[in-house]
C-alpha cells in the first residue's frame, strides 16, 4: 500500500487546456470534457493563404477549427464587408492567431506575414478610399439635383435622345442682344425636316417671367445645329431648357 501510495504522488498533473480540470499529464485525452490534448497543429502558410484568398467565405476558420465563426463569416461574406478577415490577416500575419487548441500556428514564416501585410494594408486603403469616394460621389450626385431644380443655369444630363442638347449658355447677338445660345445634336440616323427648342426665362427670383425659343429645318442625321433664342425680358437672369422636339 505504501508503495501505491508513493507511485500515486509521483504522477504528474496538468490543467485541461479546454476544461480547468486537473489530470493525468500523460494522458492523450481529457477525461472531464473528453477533447484530445496533443492535436496537431496547424500551418501557418495554409492558414495565412486561405484567410488571404478565401477569407471572406471563412475558409481559414474552418481549417483552425472555429467551425461556428466560419459559418458566420459565409452567411455575412466576411461581415462588415471584409473587415472580420481583414483583422484575422493581420493576426496571422503578427503571429498572435491560434487554432481551435488554443495553440499557435506552426512554422511562421516572418517573410511571408511582411509580404501579406503589405498586400492586405494596401487593399484596405484601396478599398476605404473608394468606398468614401462613393460615398461622396452619393452625396455630390444628390446635392447636384437639388441644384438643377433650383437653378436653372445647370446643364441638363439626360440619356441620349434623337435631339441632344450637349451644351448651352448665356450669349450676346447683333446689338448687344442678349440670348441663349448652345449646341443640339441630332443623334439619328435620319434628317430632322423640322427641330425646335423651347426655353423658359426666370427672374432673379426664380419666377417664370418669359419664354423663347428657337427653331431650323433639315437638321441633317448626327449633324449638329448651333441655336440662338432671344431673351427679350430685361428682368431675366436665368434660363431653363423645357423640350426639344423634332420629326
Amino acid at each position: 500500500m505504501a508503495n501505491e501510495s508513493i507511485q500515486q504522488n509521483q504522477v504528474q498533473m496538468q490543467k485541461c487546456p479546454f476544461c480547468g480540470e486537473l489530470i493525468d499529464s500523460s494522458v492523450q485525452k481529457c477525461k472531464y470534457c473528453g477533447e484530445w490534448l496533443n492535436k496537431p497543429q496547424k500551418d501557418f502558410k495554409t492558414t495565412a493563404l486561405l484567410c488571404f484568398f478565401l477569407g471572406w467565405l471563412g475558409i481559414h476558420r474552418f481549417y483552425t477549427g472555429y467551425i461556428g465563426i466560419g459559418i458566420v463569416q459565409i452567411l455575412t461574406f466576411g461581415g462588415f464587408c471584409g473587415i472580420w478577415p481583414t483583422i484575422d490577416m493581420y493576426s496571422i500575419a503578427l503571429g498572435n492567431y491560434k487554432d481551435r487548441n488554443n495553440k499557435p500556428l506552426k512554422e511562421y514564416n516572418k517573410t511571408l506575414s511582411i509580404v501579406l501585410s503589405i498586400i492586405i494594408t494596401i487593399a484596405l486603403v484601396f478599398n476605404l478610399h473608394n468606398f468614401f469616394d462613393g460615398w461622396n460621389n452619393t452625396g455630390t450626385n444628390k446635392t447636384n439635383a437639388t441644384s438643377q431644380q433650383q437653378s436653372s443655369t445647370n446643364q441638363i444630363k439626360t440619356a441620349k435622345q434623337d435631339l441632344e442638347v450637349i451644351e448651352h449658355h448665356p450669349c450676346t447677338g447683333d446689338f448687344g442682344s442678349r440670348m441663349v445660345c448652345g449646341t443640339i445634336v441630332n443623334n439619328t440616323n435620319r434628317t430632322k425636316g423640322y427641330a425646335q427648342v423651347e426655353i423658359n426665362l426666370y427672374d432673379a427670383s426664380g419666377n417664370l417671367v418669359d419664354s423663347t425659343l428657337d427653331n431650323i429645318n433639315n437638321l441633317e442625321p448626327n449633324g449638329k445645329w448651333k441655336f440662338k433664342a432671344p431673351i427679350m425680358d430685361d428682368s431675366v437672369t436665368n434660363y431653363k431648357i423645357k423640350d426639344v422636339t423634332g420629326f
